[in-house]
Order: structure tokens, then C-alpha cells, then sequence
């Protein structure tokens, strides 16, 4: 039961971050490509609208899988403690932290709804920020980064910073293909500036996954060893296998941007564009998913002495031929 318990609550972390992802990449796609605040056209303002209803809902459904997560976690602890581990849980940071981020991202779904009836209001979007903000600095108590002896709050910045970049693009490119099907039956030479505005968000986005991640890769795994030999490790190559792919991706979307507005050429723009970033965004998924799952696996650098070593890993992996009949019992 607990192993079945601690795979929902994988499947739920996973789901979680995917709806953070919308809600923030929402959120950026109404500040950086909509331009909200002061792109008044009647067009940009009704898909603004719609853009914003996904962001409402998926806050509504990032409240739930939170909640989800915070009722099963006391569940897994229940089989070697009995009863007991629900009022112990309550006592925990990660309950009290969990509460918190509970309560902020409930603020968050009252923000948007007030922010629906003005998009343009300096003052909402302010608040709207600084929940996010606030959500961010508490969700930096629940990483990894919270347990280190030394360090611990640097780890907590840069964490949530690189949380920020790859939510931000993640779920921005994905409101950005979802405004192509919005435009294309009323205005549909629009789509091409729009995604020539999210090019520069992107960037930042990359800087703010590459730089953060490299620097917690490197605190976290701490050498080759660890890289290779352990869950965690592995899982780190894994995510650096995928944001490579997503790069070639993303480099020939700003490309086909910058053509766009050299040349004017909508080719490239209205048929290959749109492939490139469907494909992204599936790349995206298993990202998150795949980050969601490294809360799972301590880091390297505290179970470097079980490390597998190279010929150990090479004797698991390497080829050979299927057998037909189960293992020896001993």
C-alpha cells in the first residue's frame, strides 16, 4: 500500500507542477506576449480573456492536486506508524509549509478572478506578483534545498528561480500555440507577432533554467560518480538529455521569429513553427514530470558511498540476450 501511495503522490507531484506551469506561464504570456497592461486592441483583449480563464483553472486545479498531495502523505506513514502519524505529520515543516502554499495559491484564484474584470490595473497585477512571489519563497521550504546543513537558503533562491524559468516557458509556450487556434479564423497574421514577442521571454526563461540547474546539478550530484551510479543522478541526465532536444526546438523557433521580422515571410511562421512547438511542449511534459520525480531519490552527494559504479551499471545494462525463464531462487 505504501509504495502504491507513494506513486499517486508521484503522479500528483507531476500534475502539480504541469498546473503551476499554466498558471505561471499564464501569468507571463499576459505581461510578455499580450502586453495587457497596455495593448488595447479588441482582439488581443478577448484572447487575454480566454488565456486568463485556463490560468484561473489551472490554480483551481493546482489547489486540488496540492490538497491531494497533503492528505496522502500522512496515509504512506500510516502502515509503520498506525494512527499516530496524522497528528505527528501535523506537526512537520512540510505540513505546515504545504498549509501555507495552500492558503497563498487560494489567494491567488480570488486575485485572478478580481484581475478578469480589469486586466490593465497596474495595482491588481501588483498583487497578483506578490502572491507569486510569496508562493515561490514558501514552496522553497519543501525542496530539497530546506534540509541542507550548510547553504541551505542560496540553494532555496536558486531553486525557485529555476522553478520560475521552467515554469514560465513551459506553460507559456503552451498558451501561445493555444492563441494560434483563437487567431487563425479572425486575424491570423497577428499569431506570427505574437510569437516574435515571446522570443525574448524565452531567453530569459533559458538563462533562468540553465544557469540555476547547473549550479544545483553541481551541488547536488557532486561528481561523475554520482551522476552515473545513482536514482537521482540519473534522472538529472535524463532531464539534461530532454532540455537539449527542447533547445534545438526552441533556437529554431527564434530563427523562424527573427526571419518573420526581417523578411516578413509568414512560410515558416504558419507551418513549420507550430509543429516545432507542439513538439516542444510534449518534451516540456516529460520535463516537469521527470523533475517532479527527482523529489523522490535523495541527492548524490548523500548516498555517494552506495553509489553503483561504472562496471556495476555496465553489467545491468549492457545487451544481451532475453531469457525465457525467471531468476534462480536462492
Amino acid at each position: 500500500m505504501t509504495a502504491l501511495l507513494e506513486f499517486i503522490s508521484g503522479l500528483l507531484d507531476g500534475m502539480a507542477l504541469l498546473s503551476l506551469g499554466l498558471l505561471f506561464g499564464g501569468l507571463g504570456c499576459l505581461l510578455a506576449v499580450l502586453r495587457v497592461t497596455h495593448d488595447h486592441r479588441p482582439i488581443l483583449q478577448a484572447e487575454a480573456q480566454r488565456v486568463l480563464t485556463l490560468t484561473l483553472l489551472s490554480a483551481i486545479f493546482l489547489l486540488g492536486f496540492r490538497a491531494l498531495q497533503l492528505m496522502l502523505k500522512p496515509f504512506a506513514l500510516a502502515g509503520a506508524m498506525g494512527w499516530s502519524a496524522f497528528s505527528a505529520f501535523a506537526q512537520t515543516k512540510v505540513f505546515q509549509f504545504s498549509l501555507v502554499s495552500l492558503v497563498l495559491i487560494l489567494c491567488m484564484i480570488g486575485v485572478l478572478r478580481w484581475l478578469k474584470t480589469n486586466m490593465a490595473s497596474g495595482s491588481r497585477w501588483l498583487g497578483c506578483l506578490a502572491l507569486v512571489t510569496g508562493f515561490l519563497i514558501n514552496e522553497g521550504w519543501l525542496s530539497h534545498a530546506a534540509s541542507r546543513l550548510e547553504g541551505g537558503g542560496i540553494l532555496m533562491v536558486i531553486t525557485m528561480v529555476h522553478v520560475l524559468g521552467a515554469t514560465v516557458w513551459a506553460g507559456g509556450i503552451t498558451h501561445v500555440l493555444r492563441l494560434r487556434k483563437g487567431l487563425q479564423h479572425q486575424q491570423p497574421d497577428l499569431w506570427p507577432e505574437l510569437v516574435s514577442r515571446f522570443s525574448p521571454l524565452g531567453i530569459v526563461c533559458v538563462g533562468l533554467i540553465v544557469a540555476p540547474g547547473a549550479f544545483l546539478t553541481w551541488k547536488y550530484v557532486g561528481g561523475w560518480s554520482g551522476l552515473i551510479g545513482t536514482g537521482y543522478g540519473n534522472m538529472v541526465m535524463v532531464k539534461i538529455g530532454l532540455f537539449a532536444c527542447v533547445l534545438v526546438l526552441a533556437v529554431l523557433n527564434f530563427l523562424a521569429a527573427r526571419e518573420w521580422r526581417e523578411t516578413g515571410q509568414m512560410n515558416v511562421m504558419t507551418q513549420r513553427v507550430p509543429a516545432y512547438i507542439e513538439v516542444e511542449i510534449i518534451l516540456a511534459v516529460a520535463l516537469l514530470f521527470t523533475a517532479a520525480s527527482l523529489t523522490g531519490f535523495p541527492p548524490s552527494v548523500d548516498v555517494a558511498k552506495d553509489a553503483a559504479s561504472p562496471a556495476e551499471m555496465w553489467t545491468m545494462f549492457n545487451p544481451k540476450m532475453p531469457r525465457l525463464a525467471g531468476p534462480e531462487y536462492i
